[in-house]
């Protein structure tokens, strides 16, 4: 075995750092197949002994529910904490129940329900429970007897789901609930868009003696929508028929005259009309021998068509 060796390198010719860290792969181990975990899940341990041991410690932490492989590299001094030996996830919930006319109640986890209070189902709809608010995980300030009220025992690991409501309704005045509602009645969303500008100059126009507001009201009901189509419907709507539908009727001898021809009018004082318009429909009468027929036509700015009124009934007329 050779005990010495000559160091004859110049120091510009040397290589590379010593290693800060071990570099060596004998002592480690290629970690796959790692298990992910359900959709809540956000991070993953593995644990492992030392070399002879049987207590598993944790060896790293896996920051996402993704990742399946990881190298194991760690010395058994440079292991963490013990494994659990009890459940510490939270998740599973002990065994017991809430009782009857009981003013709060505990949850695995509160912030799906408003802290500002409401109500909340039981089971399928088994209770419907009233709550003023929350602490911690539980619901807080339910009635212990009456409506909202818990009259039935709960048990523990029964589902509890906040229940739909609408809030910030007026105790009186405009919009305050004016007549009694009843159990399954319908509610409707209800969404409004107004062209104010297009209003200010409806209401120029014909407002001669201060009573005319210039608001002129379209309704369309489709219980498909929700708030998002409903509000996009409005606004097409309203895209259409914000402006004034100004028609125009004629009898000519034009044979040229048929409908979806674009006319241009411009007529002076007192009408003072001017602007292109589309022909709408057109009669035609009065044949006789030498002489061309009578066409009685009608124009308009804005074209309604047969399309157009099969748009706004989809949705209203059953299958």
């Amino acid at each position: 075995m050779t005990a010495t060796y000559s160091d004859a390198l110049a120091d510009s010719t040397l290589g590379a750092n010593v290693p800060t860290t071990n570099t060596a792969t004998a002592n480690q181990v290629a970690l796959a197949a790692i298990p992910v975990g359900a959709a809540a899940v956000t991070s993953r341990r593995i644990y492992r002994t030392v070399a002879a041991g049987s207590q598993l410690k944790l060896q790293a932490t896996i920051a996402d529910n993704l990742t399946t492989t990881a190298t194991d590299a760690t010395a058994d001094a440079g292991l963490g904490a013990t494994v659990p030996v009890t459940d510490t996830s939270g998740l599973a919930q002990p065994a017991g129940q809430i009782l009857a006319g009981a003013t709060s109640l505990s949850l695995a986890d509160a912030r799906a329900f408003p802290a500002t209070g409401g109500w909340a189902v039981i089971g399928n709809g088994q209770q419907i429970i009233r709550y003023t608010g929350t602490t911690g995980n539980s619901l807080t300030g339910i009635p212990a007897s009456g409506a909202g009220a818990i009259v039935a025992t709960i048990a523990y690991n029964s589902t509890v789901t906040a229940s739909p409501q609408i809030t910030g309704i007026p105790a009186s005045g405009a919009g305050s609930i004016r007549y009694g509602i009843l159990k399954g009645d319908p509610v409707n969303l209800r969404v409004q868009v107004d062209d104010v500008a297009g209003q200010l100059a409806l209401k120029a126009l014909f407002d001669h003696d201060g009573t005319f507001d210039g608001i002129c009201d379209a309704t369309f009901q489709d219980g498909t929508l929700g708030h998002t189509e409903a509000l996009a419907r409005a606004r097409a709507q309203l895209t259409l028929l914000n402006q004034l539908t100004v028609s125009v009727r004629w009898t000519c001898r034009d044979t040229n005259t048929h409908a979806g021809r674009t006319m241009t009018a411009n007529i002076v004082t007192p009408t003072a009309l001017q602007g292109a318009f589309r022909v709408q429909a057109v009669t035609i009468s009065g044949f006789a021998p030498a002489i061309l027929p009578t066409y009685q036509a009608s124009a308009s700015a804005l074209r309604f068509s047969f399309d157009d009124l099969l748009r706004l009934l989809h949705g209203q007329v059953a299958a």
